[in-house]
């Protein structure tokens, strides 16, 4: 198994030096700047985050987390957060930086550490519209034949067609 990355990155916002870690230790993330940092990066709604705590649910089974914690306020930056079987394929469900601190280099660094930590095996995500140059920078190739489903779909509800 691979070793979490322990290391502090020295890293600039502006002119600004932050002291910025990446770690995989959930514990150190609170389940409310989860839930908000997930709520401001589009990825649900804070009420039903932190309802039965199911952003911190959704690291478990499976999932590895990372998170970039500023080590001199000690707040959470930012996440990625991967589904793997640590053999074959890894699966970059998401990376998350919150609004403010976009463009400074937080997600190649969370990105690397996934990389990192899983370069033993296949690794696969799904882009947003807008982010494929960054993907691209960061060494992942477009893959023109894969399918997305949908877990809200467009269409008719289930129920509203007739079983006969």
């Amino acid at each position: 198994m691979q070793e979490e990355p322990r290391e502090t990155v020295a890293h600039y916002r502006g002119s600004m030096l932050m002291n910025i870690r990446i770690t995989m230790d959930q514990s150190v993330v609170a389940l409310d700047d989860l839930a908000r940092l997930y709520t401001e990066s589009d990825f649900g709604f804070y009420e039903d985050l932190v309802k039965d705590s199911a952003v911190i649910k959704i690291f478990g089974g499976g999932a590895t987390g990372f998170f970039a914690i500023d080590m001199d306020s000690g707040k959470l930056l930012g996440a990625a957060r991967v589904l793997s079987d640590n053999i074959i394929t890894s699966y970059i469900a998401e990376i998350c930086v919150l609004p403010m601190y976009r463009g400074t280099g937080l997600a190649e660094k969370l990105l690397e550490a996934v990389t990192t930590r899983f370069n033993h095996t296949a690794i696969f995500t799904c882009g947003f519209v807008g982010m494929e140059r960054f993907l691209k920078t960061q060494g992942l190739s477009e893959k023109p034949k894969l399918f997305a489903c949908s877990r809200r779909p467009h269409f008719k509800r289930l129920h509203e067609f007739p079983l006969n």
